[in-house]
């Protein structure tokens, strides 16, 4: 998933002392730098240049103040766009009409790549007067790598731009030039997007475009079409989706898929398309959303667009609209047979992002869909997938709560802990409480959640709220334990005994959690006769009794067969009974 303004992340435009490089720029530098005030004025406006300019390293931890700034704007913006591309670098031309601009201060993310400062050429000018970029202050932030695993290496430069104006609305334009294609991995890699790599820290209200490709290209933007030559798009959406939009050598395959009621446009370089592959995608596509459909009772868009991106590894959809990206630079192969999930989970942000918000808790939202999803889509896998994500939450998701994770900034995300507790720990624990409440009343809440939060953010007291209202019980004690800790249940059996009362058998034993959660727990006994009985234990302040008469004898007890929660897994044998914590 990626905001909206997410489209703002990355560049280094200014070259100081030590740096590894940077974006170079050209602009005109206004006279008697040792002010603090530009003396250049246009229609009652004027820059604010401190006498001392700093470009601030920060490190992730570092940057939550900077981003908060940029992505919490009060002001809007609207503009028109123009873009050329030669084959080799794009030349554009951005004219805006920024509103509402409290404290006299504008935001300007731009990307950049250490070892190529000719990447990216920015003018920018306000009310008729140049902005020297060399003489503002601000931070930068450098990527070198996501979920413990490097990427390319970038970095994102935000400046701060302060004036003098009593002017309520504020004109300007930003000519650039981008050599193009330069891959970078993730979406927050880009400020903009990849056609771009600068952005506004605004809030888009409107965008009229018009492009000029030579002859062969194609220019993609989800929720628009594939388009050749030249021409002009406009709407209200267009500048956040231009994150997803590229600009590809050669055609573009457009086919449509009609799944439960909805048509889902999908968007594949030629180059990556393979016709053998083609029915897998087609397939996933189908079932995930049939699935979505039928598990919340709601359609959320009549369509929804579907890109496999080149510009990408890794894939993401924009908050609030009904299109996402699918980054994969090789084929579709690697997609339906390697990466099954991926389609699956950014098509459930469609329901979780696109039509209501839950901030960071998306994630949780959209990995759970996802897990119902992949049960259909590759059954005999889904154990092992259910079992992956539970040694991944064990491994790297107890150093923080779910409640503390949805605190984080926005690049935390990509911090491995972080990513595990709000995707993975997340998604476990909405199983977990479709467990608790059974899915009828679950797949209602699922419901009910989308329909209170469309149109407003919500947070994890609301999804507690609405799952409360839902089914009639208090749910503080699951969401204490299992939102609010970094805990994990962690079962254990004693006082097991085995008597043979005429011809058959009473089990009876103690299951303790380490942990003290409050839980239903299902239990497997297994007998000699290769047979199993299930049952259902509630374990509360740590201990739970279970008492069964079973026809042969018991072999093997399994805690948690069906993989309901994320537990501390063990096995170990107790009165030479064999116990598998699963």
């Amino acid at each position: 998933m990626r905001n909206a303004l997410l489209a703002a992340l990355l560049a280094l435009v200014i070259l100081m002392s030590g740096c590894l490089g940077g974006t170079s720029q050209t602009s005109t530098s206004s006279p008697n730098p040792s002010t603090t005030e530009t003396p250049m004025k246009f229609r009652d406006f004027s820059i604010l240049y401190p006498e001392n300019p700093v470009i601030e390293n920060l490190s992730v931890d570092e940057s939550g103040p900077l981003l908060e700034n940029f992505y919490s704007p009060t002001a809007v913006q609207w503009g028109n766009l123009t873009i050329e591309y030669d084959g080799s670098r794009i030349k554009g031309r951005y004219d805006f009409l920024l509103s509402n601009v409290s404290e006299n201060v504008i935001y300007l993310a731009l990307t950049g790549v250490p070892d190529d400062p000719d990447v990216l050429r920015l003018n920018l000018t306000i009310e008729g007067v140049p902005v020297d970029l060399s003489r503002l202050s601000g931070g930068r932030i450098l990527f070198e790598e996501a979920l413990g695993r490097p990427i390319t290496r970038s970095y994102l430069t935000v400046y701060e731009i302060r004036f003098n104006s009593s002017r309520k609305n504020l004109r300007g334009e930003i000519t650039y030039s981008l050599k193009y294609p330069v891959f970078l991995d993730m979406p927050e890699q880009y400020a903009g997007s990849p056609l771009t790599w600068w952005e506004m820290g605004a809030e888009p209200v409107g965008l009229n475009m018009t492009y000029s490709l030579p002859e062969g290209y194609t220019l993609v933007v989800p929720g628009f079409g594939a388009f050749n030559g030249s021409g002009t798009l406009n709407g209200e959406k267009l500048l956040p989706l231009l994150l997803e939009s590229f600009i590809n050598d050669g055609p573009v395959v457009v086919k449509n898929v009609p799944a439960a009621g909805i048509n889902v446009t999908v968007y594949i370089p030629r180059k990556q398309y393979d016709p053998l592959y083609w029915a897998d995608l087609e397939r996933i596509v189908k079932l995930s959303v049939e699935t979505y459909v039928n598990t919340t009772g709601l359609r959320p868009f009549n369509d929804i667009h579907l890109a496999v991106n080149p510009d990408f590894t890794g894939s993401f959809m924009i908050d609030g609209t009904n299109s996402a990206v699918i980054g994969e630079r090789r084929g579709i192969e690697l997609i339906v047979r390697r990466r099954t999930g991926s389609i699956p989970h950014e098509l459930a942000h469609i329901w979780f992002a696109g039509y209501a918000d839950f901030k960071y808790f998306n994630e949780g939202f959209a990995t759970c869909l996802q897990s119902l999803a992949l049960k259909r889509i590759v059954p005999a896998r889904f154990n092992a997938y259910l079992e992956l994500n539970e040694k991944s939450i064990v491994e790297y998701g107890r150093s923080i709560s779910i409640h503390d994770a949805m605190s984080e900034n926005l690049l935390d995300l990509r911090k491995l802990n972080v990513s595990t507790v709000l995707y993975t720990k997340g998604a476990f624990t909405l199983r977990s409480l479709q467990f608790v409440l059974g899915d009828e009343t679950f797949y209602r809440g699922l419901h009910e959640a989308l329909v209170r939060c469309h149109g407003a953010e919500c947070g994890l007291a609301d999804i507690e709220g609405i799952f409360e209202d839902v089914s009639g019980e208090d749910l503080d004690w699951f969401f204490g334990e299992w939102f609010n800790s970094t805990l994990l249940p962690d079962y254990t059996v004693e006082n097991l005994t085995v008597t043979n009362e005429s011809g058959s058998y009473r089990l009876v034993f103690t299951l303790v959690d380490g942990s003290n959660f409050t839980m239903p727990v299902q239990v497997r006994v297994v007998t000699e006769n290769a047979r199993f009985v299930d049952g259902t234990v509630r374990v509360e302040n740590g201990l739970g009794s279970v008492n069964m008469t079973l026809e042969a004898k018991p072999t093997m007890i399994v805690i948690d067969p069906g993989e309901w929660m994320a537990n501390i897994n063990r096995k170990f044998e107790v009165e030479g009974m064999e116990v598998d914590v699963n």
